[in-house]
C-alpha cells in the first residue's frame, strides 16, 4: 500500500463529538481519500461505545486505537507512533472543519515542501480570525513562525506537521511527556532546523471553546503550567543567539515568568504560593488571554473553585 500523504488523529474522550467528527472527516475526503489515513484514539468511554466506534471505524476504513486512559499527552504520543502518513494532523473532535478545507490542503502537502502548515482558525462567537495577513505566506525559522501565530501554534486542530522520524525528536517528545504540549515537539524541532511554515490566510476550521469538566482537567493534565513548558520546549529548539525573533518572543512572552520565580517553585515538588497561582489568572500571550493558565498551575484541592473561575473568563473572553 502507498504510504498516504496525511494521518488525521482524532484523539476524544467525547463520544458525541468523535462520531460527528469522524463523519465530518469521511465526507471531507471524498475526493482524496486514497491519499489519507484516519487513526482514532478513544478514551474514558464504555464498552457500549466503544463496540459501536468500532463499526463506525471499520465502515470508515480508519484505525481505532485501544484506549490509553492516561492523559492527553499519552493519548497523542499512541497516534504519532502509528501514523504513517507523510505528514500529521491531529484534529480535535469538537472544532469545525471548513467544507472543501482538504481539498485545499491536500495538493500542498504533495510538494512535501514545508515541515509545517499553519491553519489559521475563526473563534466561535466572532468574526475576527487567528493572522491578519490578506494573502498565505511562507516563513522561515521557529522565530519568525512565533512571531506571526505566536502561542495559537499550540491550539489543536491548528498544525499539520511533517512526520519526521528522527531518533532525537522522539526522545525529546518523551522528555515533555507530562505536558499538555509534548506534541510540539515535532513542529518545533523542524523549524528550529531552518525549516519553512506555511501560513493560511483565510481560516480552514472554526475553534470551538470546550469547557473543562472536573474528570477532563487530570486528562488533559490540567496542572501542568503551560508557560513553562513552552518557555522549556522553544529553548530546545532555538538559539537565542542566532535567531534574534524566538528571542524576542521568548522575552515579550515569558520573560517576567522567569524573573518572577514561577519557573523555579514549579520544578520544586513544594506547595505552590496562591498568591504566585492568582497573580497568573489574566496572564497575556501574544495577545491572547489564556485563562486556562490559571486553572493549570492549581493544585488538585483547588481545582473545583478553579473551574468556575475558568469557565467564567472563558465566557468573558468568548462571549
Amino acid at each position: 500500500m502507498r504510504q498516504p500523504i496525511l494521518s488525521i488523529c482524532l484523539p476524544s474522550i467525547n463520544y458525541e463529538e468523535l462520531v460527528q467528527q469522524l463523519k465530518a472527516i469521511v465526507s471531507l475526503s471524498e475526493n482524496c481519500r486514497s491519499e489519507i489515513e484516519i487513526l482514532i484514539q478513544f478514551d474514558l468511554g464504555n464498552d457500549i461505545q466503544f463496540t459501536k466506534l468500532s463499526k463506525l471505524a471499520e465502515a470508515a476504513n480508519a484505525l481505532l486505537l485501544p484506549p490509553a486512559n492516561n492523559g492527553v499527552d499519552i493519548a497523542f504520543e499512541a497516534l504519532l507512533s502509528n501514523a504513517k502518513g507523510h505528514y500529521v494532523w491531529i484534529v480535535s473532535s469538537n472544532d469545525h472543519l471548513d467544507p472543501g478545507c482538504l481539498d485545499k490542503i491536500i495538493p500542498l502537502l504533495r510538494q512535501k515542501k514545508h515541515a509545517l502548515f499553519y491553519l489559521t482558525s475563526r473563534t466561535q462567537n466572532k468574526e475576527t480570525t487567528s493572522t491578519s495577513i490578506s494573502n498565505d505566506i511562507v516563513l522561515s525559522g521557529l522565530g519568525q513562525v512565533l512571531n506571526m501565530i505566536g502561542t495559537r501554534m499550540s491550539l489543536i486542530t491548528s498544525c499539520i506537521f511533517y512526520n519526521t522520524r528522527d531518533p532525537h525528536v522522539a526522545q525529546d517528545y518523551k522528555t515533555f511527556i507530562g505536558t499538555a504540549i509534548a506534541w510540539m515537539t515535532y513542529p518545533c524541532s523542524q523549524l528550529g532546523g531552518k525549516g519553512t511554515a506555511y501560513i493560511f490566510a483565510t481560516p480552514c476550521f472554526t475553534n470551538i471553546v470546550h469547557e473543562l469538566e472536573e474528570h477532563e482537567v487530570t486528562f488533559y493534565n490540567g496542572y501542568d503550567t503551560f508557560g513553562i513548558a513552552i518557555w522549556d520546549l522553544i529553548s530546545v529548539y532555538i538559539s537565542p543567539k542566532s535567531d534574534p525573533d524566538a528571542k524576542a518572543f521568548l522575552i515579550k512572552n515569558f520573560g517576567h515568568i522567569w524573573r518572577g520565580g514561577i519557573i523555579d517553585w514549579t520544578r520544586r515538588e513544594m506547595p505552590r504560593p496562591i498568591y504566585d497561582i492568582w497573580r497568573l489568572r489574566r496572564y497575556r500571550i501574544s495577545g491572547e488571554y489564556w485563562p486556562a493558565l490559571f486553572l493549570t498551575a492549581m493544585p488538585k484541592p483547588f481545582v473545583q473553585m478553579a473551574l468556575k473561575l475558568y469557565k467564567t473568563m472563558v465566557r468573558n473572553h468568548y462571549s
